[in-house]
C-alpha cells in the first residue's frame, strides 16, 4: 500500500480503538511495524456466522436478532 494508503489505514484503526461497544472486538493498540500498519486486538474463540448457523439451524428471528446485534456495534 502506499503511503496514502497506510496513513488512511491507520486513521481508521484509530478510529477504530476509540469505539467502545459490546459487540464490538476491543481494539488495544495500533501502530506501524516494518511499514505496515497493525492492530492488536482481543482473541475471542468462537464461531464464525457461517459455522453459528450450520451447528445450530436458528430460526430467521434468531438470525435477524444477531444481525441487529452486529449493526448496532457497528452504529
Amino acid at each position: 500500500a502506499g503511503h496514502g494508503q497506510q496513513d488512511r489505514l491507520l486513521r481508521e484503526a484509530q478510529a477504530m480503538a476509540r469505539v467502545s461497544h459490546p459487540h464490538v472486538i476491543p481494539i488495544y493498540d495500533v501502530g506501524i511495524s516494518a511499514g505496515r500498519v497493525f492492530l492488536t486486538m482481543e482473541f475471542v474463540q468462537g464461531l464464525t456466522l457461517r459455522q453459528w448457523r450450520r451447528e445450530h439451524s436458528p430460526s430467521w428471528r434468531e438470525v435477524l436478532a444477531l444481525y441487529i446485534a452486529a449493526g448496532r456495534g457497528l452504529s
